[in-house]
């Protein structure tokens, strides 16, 4: 497989930084894993991956309880409709996930591609990022156009 062009920027930054580990959020796609171990294997760093195998729901279901904003950005499978772009995740949504699971297969971390998210905040950013947006659908597919970005600080 050639490197593509994602991974050969990720290559310079590392060799760059000089880091000594690659930490992913990898869940369960094989491809995902490979490709990133070979990437790591080639500079002779480690590649860590704490989410690898463990159960999306919990995972969904920990960061909404850690805080984290996470919007829906892509929808790139059946059943993943287009009233799903520019929703946020909540715990009503991981229901839903869970019968699109049921139903058609999809993996509730978009792990197979069936979609994209955007973290939007989170316990570990210094504040909210906000954006307008237009939806591009065609057919059954679609994505967010981000139009202007707006990054709100938190209050000390």
């Amino acid at each position: 497989e050639k490197e593509g062009d994602d991974l050969r920027a990720v290559r310079e930054l590392l060799e760059e930084l000089e880091v000594e580990a690659l930490i992913s959020g990898a869940l369960a796609s094989n491809y995902q894993k490979e490709r990133i171990e070979r990437l790591c294997n080639s500079l002779g760093i480690s590649s860590v991956m704490p989410l690898w195998g463990r159960d999306p729901f919990e995972i969904l279901g920990e960061m909404l309880s850690l805080g984290f904003e996470i919007m829906i950005v892509g929808c790139f499978a059946e059943g993943m409709e287009r009233e799903f772009l520019g929703r946020i995740i909540d715990f009503e949504l991981l229901e839903i996930l869970k019968e699109l699971k049921r139903r058609y297969g999809v993996h509730p971390g978009g792990e197979g591609g069936e979609f994209e998210t955007f973290v939007l905040s989170g316990p570990h950013m210094k504040g909210r990022i906000e954006f307008d947006y237009e939806v591009l659908w065609r057919g059954d597919s679609g994505y967010l156009i981000p139009k202007k970005i707006r990054v709100l600080r938190r209050e000390s």
